[in-house]
């Protein structure tokens, strides 16, 4: 690594400096931070415009994984939104049988992609900002719901959050777009 060893600290808009001048006095992250000569702090905003179409006319230029739908990062779901997309692409242009088809297949894959990818990314900014709260009452809140024993969770609330989270893994790519033929 050298000399161009860096850290990228990922900041919400709540996390001010005075936590960051806390956080270095953690010895784990004390150590990181001497072991790293230089510091990046950035802090990730939802982009304001979406890219819209994720191909050119012609189908031949076709915008896949971050490049279609940037993620936010050290986001959870990226990579696997981009695999995603990969075989969502090759299920649609494994029907191919003639090139006038490839401006329909590249409209399909983002109408098959884009609810997804929005769906899930929601999920990862979500869980994020959940483990990354400041300190105050709703993290106070969070720390509390999660040292509840068992039989004190709240079965509505615990249902919904295992029924998001089915909702990503239980989403086959292939059958997407088998689907949609």
């Amino acid at each position: 690594m050298g000399n161009s060893r860096s850290i990228l600290g990922l900041f919400w808009e709540c996390l001010t400096v005075n936590i960051w001048h806390y956080l270095r006095t953690i010895d784990i992250v004390k150590q990181l931070v001497e072991m790293t000569p230089n510091l990046v702090r950035s802090r990730w905003r939802e982009p304001v415009e979406s890219i819209g179409e994720w191909s050119d006319e012609s189908g031949r230029v076709i915008l896949i994984g971050e490049a279609a739908h940037p993620w936010f990062p050290g986001g959870t779901y990226g990579p696997s939104m981009a695999l995603e997309g990969a075989v969502v692409l090759g299920a649609l242009f494994s029907h191919l049988n003639s090139f006038n088809q490839i401006p329909v297949f590249a409209n399909a894959f983002q109408e098959i992609r884009e609810s997804r990818v929005k769906a899930v990314k929601a999920v990862d900014v979500t869980n994020a900002k959940l483990c990354h709260l400041p300190p105050g009452s709703e993290r106070d809140k969070r720390n509390e719901n999660m040292s509840l024993l068992p039989e004190e969770w709240d079965d509505g609330a615990l249902q919904r959050q295992y029924e998001r989270i089915a909702s990503i893994f239980s989403y086959e790519s292939q059958d997407a777009a088998d689907v949609s033929k």
